[in-house]
């Protein structure tokens, strides 16, 4: 079940047409993500999209649980979610008030 705080949001399985995670995965250990993933997964709909922009990874001011992390890697794990990789899309991203170039992964949940 994903929360928000202490406070659960009780969704039923397959509601959600799209998913963003933007800059917030750096903040949860490998095993909490993996819970992230699969809860996503639950909630998206039949061909529903995540899209994520894995911030602060190896090539990319690196902090909290991504100090080690390359943005392949961050991928990899939503691949082994049972995600399917759609499209990656790089170029200037705005964050905390500037811009910065990033990337941007799609997924898609299929079958």
């Amino acid at each position: 079940m994903i929360g928000i705080g202490r406070r659960p949001l009780d969704l039923e399985d397959g509601p959600i047409n799209v998913v963003l995670l933007y800059d917030v995965l750096h903040y949860f250990k490998e095993s909490e993500r993996r819970k992230l993933y699969c809860e996503v997964f639950r909630i998206l709909r039949q061909n529903g999209l995540l899209s994520v922009y894995p911030k602060h990874v190896l090539e990319d001011s690196p902090v909290d649980k991504f100090e080690r992390l390359c943005l392949e890697e961050v991928k990899q794990e939503i691949l082994d979610s049972s995600f399917i990789f759609k499209e990656k899309y790089c170029g200037m991203i705005s964050h905390d008030d500037f811009l910065n170039q990033g990337c941007v992964f799609n997924f898609t949940k299929s079958g």
